[in-house]
């Protein structure tokens, strides 16, 4: 008697088992999806991180080799070269098509971003077409920023400025990404060139 009441539990405890599982396959199947896709997201956001700081690296280089005004013994410019070391940087992570990268001269750190001035003659705070203006960077328009093109000469304030997109793979980060499916992304320095 004892003996049946034990073989009736063991088979009561053996279908509980049976039913576990099941209910955590089940369970598995509406959470699983879920935690891959936070998964997916998370690594996205991490090397989109990780690629920030390359581009990052890649300006603190290149603005330390471009105050020194040397030139690169390929024959290419100054402001080349510079961009190259910037995309060499980026170890692949962003697309070469993706990055751009400008570089600005100022007379001082204060300038840096300024608009060139001008004679605001409607009051209204802002250039408007007509109005005269100092042309600072001499390319005959009035510019949001008075920086002129070039890496500079000793001396000279530079900011080296990198813009670049990151093409989204997590579909859902693509609503929150750019009309082409990217996401945009800017870092800059500012230094002053040593004598040369």
């Amino acid at each position: 008697m004892h003996h049946q009441q034990m073989g009736r539990l063991s088979q009561l405890f053996n279908r509980f088992r049976r039913a576990e599982r099941g209910a955590a396959a089940v369970e598995w199947a509406f959470i699983g999806p879920v935690l891959v896709l936070l998964l997916l997201i998370f690594i996205e956001l991490c090397l989109m991180m990780f690629a920030h700081q390359m581009v990052e690296g890649g300006v603190r280089d290149a603005s330390r080799w471009g105050i020194t005004g040397q030139a690169d013994s390929g024959g290419e410019s100054r402001e080349a070269y510079i961009a190259k070391v910037i995309r060499e940087n980026t170890m692949g992570l962003i697309d070469d098509a993706d990055i751009t990268v400008t570089t600005k001269v100022y007379p001082t750190f204060s300038d840096v971003g300024k608009g060139e001035p001008f004679n605001d003659t409607n009051g209204n705070g802002k250039y408007d077409v007509g109005e005269s203006f100092t042309d600072l960077n001499t390319n005959g328009v009035w510019d949001k920023d008075q920086g002129a093109t070039g890496a500079g000469s000793g001396g000279d304030i530079v900011q080296y400025k990198v813009s670049y997109k990151w093409a989204v793979f997590s579909p859902i980060l693509q609503p929150f990404a750019d009309a082409d499916g990217k996401f945009s992304f800017e870092t800059a320095i500012v230094v002053k060139n040593e004598p040369f």
